[in-house]
């Protein structure tokens, strides 16, 4: 009996260990996943995010009158809608699907090509975006804005120090408040603070793996990714895509965004 028990502790402490083993590679590649995604030039209020969350789901700032920001990002579906190519107003198509909100204000830019620097910058540039809000032009807008009940007063409530608060700068940073709040914090973020039970076996087997075969050069960081941009088809061409042109001045063939993983739970 005693013997078994010396065995039992003897594995348990070989398990312990290489677990402890398995935190500390794993915190060379990860960080813990922050509560919020601060910005240097737009201080998070309560009064903001009350308000961005309710132009997130305001449909009348569009040409049709039914596109809100989550039509696109719907939470319900981890903030994505989930489709090949997402529909903005009118049910127009776009060429490419939406990325998740969940966690974006963390990456380095939005969009797959990235041509919005922040969620701040991607909120003003979709009220104009022809296959998004498709508004007319900003100044429609605020009139808009200023037309519907109750904004008057949030918009002054969420920039007191603004003289005319109900403008689409403050829309963008209203909802950027917003969805800076948006952190999927998990397991795996209490694992990285020393939780080692906070993981179960196979998903630490798996972690390993997702180091050892390299997962973590483009999937790194926080968020798994949205950090950098890097050549879709690592180790071979994996299609012909070449819209960094636009941004960069030069050819980036197959040039992407890195994704961010799926929200974990």
């Amino acid at each position: 009996m005693r013997r078994i028990f010396v065995i039992t502790i003897l594995i348990a402490s070989i398990s312990y260990a290489d677990d402890v083993e398995l935190l500390n590679e794993a915190k060379k590649y990860f960080e813990p996943l922050s509560e919020i995604f601060p910005s240097d030039i737009n201080k998070i209020t309560k009064a903001k995010v009350k308000l961005g969350k309710m132009l997130f789901y305001e449909p009348r700032v569009s040409i049709d009158g039914a596109t809100s920001c989550a039509k696109c990002q719907p939470l319900t579906l981890y903030g994505a809608d989930g489709l090949k190519k997402s529909q903005g107003n009118n049910g127009k198509i776009n060429p490419r699907n939406a990325p998740t909100v969940l966690n974006a204000a963390g990456q380095i830019s939005q969009h797959w090509r990235g041509d919005r620097k922040d969620v701040e910058d991607q909120a003003k540039k979709a009220l104009l975006g022809k296959g998004s809000f498709g508004a007319p032009s900003y100044k429609w807008v605020e009139e808009r804005l200023r037309e519907i009940k109750g904004y008057r007063v949030l918009f002054r409530e969420a920039f007191p120090q603004d003289k005319n608060p109900v403008n689409v700068d403050s829309f963008a940073k209203a909802v950027g408040a917003w969805e800076r709040t948006l952190s999927t914090s998990s397991r795996f973020d209490r694992f990285l603070m020393g939780d080692i039970d906070a993981l179960s076996y196979k998903e630490k087997k798996g972690l390993e793996k997702f180091i050892k075969k390299g997962c973590v050069s483009c999937h790194n960081e926080a968020l798994f990714g949205g950090n950098m941009y890097a050549k879709f088809g690592i180790v071979e061409p994996y299609w012909k895509y070449t819209h960094l042109l636009s941004l960069t001045g030069r050819l980036s063939r197959d040039i992407r965004t890195i994704p961010v993983l799926p929200p974990k739970n």
